[in-house]
C-alpha cells in the first residue's frame, strides 16, 4: 500500500511539470471517456445487463459501433445525433452528460489543481449523474426504447476493452513520457543552476580582494547600520535577515526578476549595495528564474591547518593578513516538484 502511495505521488509530481494545456488535454480526454461509461451504464444497468458484453451496438440496426461511434462529445457533433448506419436519432443526453463531466473536471482542475479533493468532488459528481440517469433512463430513451426490438446495450466500447487499453498502453507509455519530460526538465533547471554559480563566480573574480565578502556582510550585517538593505527594517523577517546569518542565507537571494523582488524601498537599497560592490548596475532576471535562489559565503582559508595549501602558502604567510579566501556560491532549485541545491566553491589567493 505504501509503494502504491508513493507511485502515486511520483506520477502526481511528474504530472505537474507538464505544460498546463498538456494536463488539461488528459484530464478532459479522461472525463469524457468518464462520461461516455456512465452513459453505458445507464443505458444497460436498469435492464440487468453486463458493463462489459456483448460490444457496444446500435439497439435498432444491431450494428457493432465503430471507433468513429465513440469518440466523447465529438461523435455526436459529426453524425449530428444520429447512428451513421441506420440514421436513427438518439438522445442529446449522451452528449450532454460527457460535456458536464468534462466541464467539470477542467474547472476542478483549474481551480483546485491535481489534489484528492478534486478527485473526490469529481467522483461525488460522477455517480450522482449516473444515479439520475438510471431514474430518468426510461424519459430520457424513449425514441429508442420506441424503435428497438431488443433491449442491447448502446454507447461505448466494453468496459473491459477500455481498461485493457488504458492499462497496458496509455498508462505505461504516458508515465514514461511523464518522467522523461520530467527529467528533461530537472536537468534543464540544473543545467541553469550551475551556469547561475558560474556567472557569480565570474563577478566574484572582478572584485578587489581586499573587498570581498559574503551577501550577509554585503547586504544586512554591514560595519555601519545604514549601509544595510534593511536599515529601516525594525520588526518581521527582514529584521531577523540582518542579524540572523544563518536565517538569512535560508531567506535571501541575489535572483529578481519583475514577478518576484524585494519589497520598493529594499530592493533600492539592494540595487544600490549591488553597484558599489560589483561596480556596474543590477539586472533584472528574465521569466522563468522564479524558481532558483543563490547565495555567496566568502570564508577565510588558515593554511597553518590546510594541508591541500601549507606547502605553497606557508612561507609567505602573513599572520596579520588573510592570503586565501574561499568562495561558495549556493544556487537552490525549488518547484513544486522537488528542490536541489548546487553548491561551487574556488579559492582565491591576494
Amino acid at each position: 500500500m505504501n509503494d502504491l502511495f508513493l507511485q502515486i505521488l511520483e506520477i502526481r509530481s511528474n504530472l505537474s511539470l507538464l505544460p498546463t494545456e498538456v494536463i488539461a488535454f488528459v484530464i478532459a480526454l479522461l472525463a469524457g471517456m468518464s462520461g461516455s461509461f456512465i452513459n453505458m451504464a445507464v443505458w444497460r444497468v436498469p435492464r440487468k445487463e453486463s458493463i462489459v458484453f456483448p460490444r457496444s451496438h446500435c439497439p435498432v440496426c444491431n450494428h457493432v459501433l465503430g471507433l468513429s461511434d465513440l469518440i466523447p462529445v465529438l461523435s455526436y457533433i459529426f453524425l449530428r445525433g444520429k447512428c451513421q448506419y441506420c440514421k436513427t436519432p438518439y438522445g442529446p443526453r449522451y452528449m450532454y452528460i460527457e460535456l458536464i463531466l468534462v466541464s467539470i473536471a477542467l474547472i476542478l482542475y483549474f481551480s483546485l489543481g491535481l489534489s484528492i479533493y478534486s478527485l473526490s468532488i469529481f467522483v461525488i459528481i460522477s455517480i450522482s449523474t449516473f444515479l439520475i440517469g438510471i431514474k430518468n433512463s426510461k424519459k430520457l430513451d424513449q425514441n429508442i426504447i420506441s424503435l428497438s426490438e431488443n433491449t442491447k446495450g448502446f454507447t461505448f466500447l466494453e468496459v473491459m476493452m477500455t481498461m485493457v487499453i488504458v492499462g497496458v498502453i496509455i498508462i505505461p507509455f504516458g508515465n514514461l513520457f511523464i518522467s522523461s519530460y520530467g527529467r528533461v526538465i530537472k536537468n534543464k533547471n540544473y543545467l541553469i543552476a550551475y551556469n547561475l554559480a558560474e556567472e557569480k563566480m565570474e563577478e566574484l573574480l572582478l572584485v578587489d580582494f581586499s573587498k570581498l565578502k559574503s551577501d550577509f556582510e554585503l547586504y544586512a550585517h554591514t560595519a555601519e547600520n545604514k549601509d544595510s538593505i534593511f536599515a529601516d527594517e525594525h520588526n518581521g523577517i527582514y529584521q531577523k535577515m540582518k542579524e540572523d546569518e544563518a536565517f538569512f542565507e535560508k531567506n535571501f537571494s541575489d535572483i529578481y526578476t519583475k514577478k518576484i523582488q524585494l519589497p520598493v524601498t529594499i530592493m533600492k537599497y539592494f540595487k544600490k549595495r549591488y553597484k558599489f560592490y560589483f561596480e556596474r548596475s543590477y539586472e533584472l532576471y528574465p521569466k522563468g528564474y522564479e524558481n532558483f535562489k543563490r547565495t555567496v559565503k566568502i570564508t577565510p582559508v588558515y593554511i597553518e591547518h590546510n594541508k591541500k595549501f601549507r606547502k605553497e602558502y606557508l612561507q609567505k604567510l602573513d599572520k596579520e593578513i588573510t592570503n586565501l579566501l574561499k568562495m561558495t556560491v549556493t544556487v537552490w532549485i525549488k518547484t513544486k516538484s522537488f528542490e536541489r541545491k548546487i553548491v561551487l566553491s574556488r579559492y582565491r589567493k591576494r
